[in-house]
């Protein structure tokens, strides 16, 4: 079964947009954070650190909610219910344009994160790459709101 994605949903899914994702605490209370993404249809693509809490409750328990709003408009949203489908590290090398965090940087910022030219990649940022994840979840149920 294929997953009906309304028409209006997409310009906000698609747009550089902060989203809050929303995990399960292992006592059952909602953890939420701000992250970037990037939607690859039919998935939602996010990175964090490993150490984080997101990342220990998604590990725990796959099941997530996403609020995507229009800043300038913040009765128009979609809710993302899914699950993760993967939890994978980040490419080795920073500075590739392949490298999700380089991607998501270009969606958000017009320009890389790591590896522009005339930068160097900072050193303590080098030695927590290797911690670096790059999450997919699949999508189940995806609401509009137009308030």
């Amino acid at each position: 079964m294929s997953l009906r994605i309304p028409e209006l949903a997409l310009p906000l899914l698609t747009a550089p947009h902060c989203v809050v994702i929303a995990t399960n605490m292992p006592d059952g209370t909602p953890h939420q954070s701000i992250v970037w993404h990037l939607w690859e249809d039919p998935h939602i693509l996010i990175s964090s650190y490993g150490a984080t809490q997101k990342v220990k409750n998604l590990r725990r328990d796959p099941r997530v909610s996403i609020t995507v709003f229009a800043p300038h408009d913040p009765y128009n949203y979609v809710v993302v219910r899914g699950v993760v489908q993967s939890i994978e590290p980040e490419l080795d090398d920073l500075a590739s344009e392949e490298a999700f965090v380089n991607r998501v940087s270009r969606h958000y910022t017009g320009k890389k994160y790591y590896g522009n030219e005339g930068e160097e990649v900072h050193a303590l940022v080098k030695d927590a790459m290797p911690n670096t994840l790059v999450i997919t979840i699949q999508p189940t149920k995806i609401s509009y709101v137009k308030g």
